[in-house]
């Protein structure tokens, strides 16, 4: 039975991306070129162009991607409205969303690692798109701190905001060095270690 065109034409987009990650992470963006990125996929350079108009519309889609993917497994992790929360549950949503991250990096360690180092060459708009996925992300760890300080769960020293950016900040750079080692220790290990670690400091 034949694939529906639907189903071929979302597989030629992943195949494509896929493509434009490997090139992107091997060459840099600016020195990467449409006709490698068909070499490497294993098509003709048009019909990359019958998906994607640009070299930056490619790059645009990576980014966007892989933030709606981020965005939906902390949400996963937040299924539950934050006022229906109790205190414990409140600290185990936050300590989902930290796993959540390490599980989103663990699956996404090419491009990550493609995008720390390109980060500062990239366009605006990418970077800009980076940036504000980076910071809704944070908001709702801020809002979950704020809970948990009216709940008695974390100390007041200091604000959900600043907190919030600490948590995440811990997160990130964490993760780094985490992605760098060959051999590096399990999600669930990570996400809990990093986590406990934050609460040590902020427990009330």
């Amino acid at each position: 039975m034949a694939s529906s065109p639907v189903a071929s034409s979302d597989d030629k987009r992943a195949l494509i991306l896929e493509a434009a990650l490997r090139v992107f992470a091997e060459s840099g963006f600016h020195t990467s070129t449409v006709d490698k990125v068909a070499e490497v996929a294993g098509i003709a350079k048009g019909t990359v162009y019958l998906y994607f108009h640009s070299k930056n519309e490619l790059m645009d889609e990576l980014v966007s991607g892989r933030i709606a993917r981020l965005t939906s497994l902390v949400e996963e992790a937040t299924a539950q409205s934050v006022d229906e929360l109790t205190g414990e549950a409140v600290l185990a949503a936050l300590a989902g969303i930290v796993k959540a991250h390490f599980a989103f990096y663990s699956t996404e360690r090419q491009f990550l690692t493609f995008l720390a180092g390109q980060i500062g060459m990239l366009g605006p708009n990418l970077s800009t798109a980076v940036l504000d996925g980076t910071q809704l992300l944070t908001a709702r760890v801020e809002t979950m701190l704020e809970q948990a300080m009216a709940m008695g769960k974390v100390r007041r020293a200091t604000d959900a905001r600043t907190m919030a950016f600490a948590l995440m900040g811990m997160v990130h750079a964490v993760a780094y060095t985490w992605l760098m080692d060959p051999e590096p220790s399990s999600v669930d290990d990570i996400s809990a270690e990093v986590f406990d670690m934050f609460m040590a400091g902020v427990r009330a």
